[in-house]
């Protein structure tokens, strides 16, 4: 077992002793989604979610990472993942030489870039199908610690908030987080972007280039 594992297991099992997670029996397990291409990649992404669906009646949590790698290979019709392996290819490749031709390549090449970072949700166990955001405030308060923790495990280079910065700001104190253009802030470890929810209606191009937008700031 790798370090970072071993170091993951222990945070997750005092996660999971935690309250509200202890008496909701469901916690889901979540972060470097691959470790071996996540130490081979030059920029490392991580990417912070609400929260994980877990249908009302399951009564057992899951290993989002196990979930996600058990798929490799296939078309992920869940349109967040395939959002975020665009998303992943764009800030571990920056700068590209072809947009065109970056937002148009086959699914290999997002699926790499995806199985390459890393994903936590704030909210760990209860995953709803539509968040309450109020919910998810509440949850990074009450979990900050172990989310700073979790995130200073995974050490990325870049962390993209999706839909979330609001509500996980409390994991760093206003002076250790500076703002250094619109939608992007730097801590004296991270990078952080501001942005939305890959699973928002919106044009995914449009999506892709107001993300390198921010990143050319």
């Amino acid at each position: 077992m790798n370090a970072y594992q071993s170091e993951i297991d222990s945070l997750f099992k005092e996660w999971k002793d935690r309250e509200p997670h202890k008496t909701n029996n469901n916690f889901i397990k979540d972060g470097i989604i691959d470790i071996d291409r996540w130490n081979h990649v030059s920029t490392k992404v991580l990417f912070i979610l609400r929260e994980a669906y877990q249908h009302e009646n399951e009564t057992d949590g899951f290993n989002l990472v196990e979930n996600l790698l058990a798929e490799e290979g296939q078309k992920k019709g869940k349109s967040t993942w395939r959002n975020l392996g665009k998303w992943a290819y764009l800030l571990q490749n920056y700068p590209t030489e072809n947009d065109i031709e970056n937002v148009t390549r086959d699914w290999f090449y997002y699926e790499e870039a995806f199985l390459s970072s890393a994903i936590i949700n704030v909210k760990k166990s209860g995953g709803k199908s539509r968040s309450d955001i109020h919910e998810i405030i509440e949850i990074a308060k009450l979990d900050q610690d172990l989310l700073r923790k979790q995130v200073d495990l995974i050490s990325p280079d870049i962390i993209c908030c999706c839909g979330v910065f609001g509500s996980i700001k409390v994991l760093w104190n206003e002076t250790d987080m500076e703002e250094i253009g619109h939608r992007l802030f730097k801590t004296k470890d991270y990078k952080i972007i501001d942005y939305w929810h890959p699973a928002t209606l919106w044009s995914q191009d449009l999506f892709y280039f107001g993300l390198k937008g921010i990143i050319e700031q």
